[in-house]
């Protein structure tokens, strides 16, 4: 993929959580995540993590497999209240 695109996909995700967030402010106590956490999100370079065929999935809000049985996580978990 072209870092154009990549650069694409990270700006999306970082809106998509961005959007999760502010939809769950009353559940998680605040309207957005801190800047430097924002900041890291979108410096993590998450298609290095998967295989090659999975990369343009890489900044979806899905887990995928990174190999030996395991999963980066997707990118924004909701928690059951209580």
């Amino acid at each position: 993929m072209r870092a154009e695109d990549l650069e694409a996909l990270r700006e999306d995700m970082l809106a998509v959580i961005t959007a999760g967030a502010f939809a769950l402010r009353d559940t998680i106590g605040k309207n957005a995540f801190d800047e430097r956490v924002m900041t890291a999100m979108g410096k993590v370079p998450r298609h290095e993590f998967v295989p090659i065929e999975l990369q343009p999935y890489a900044y979806e809000n899905i887990p995928l497999p990174i190999g030996f049985a395991k999963t980066i996580s997707q990118l924004f978990i909701r928690s059951a209240p209580g």
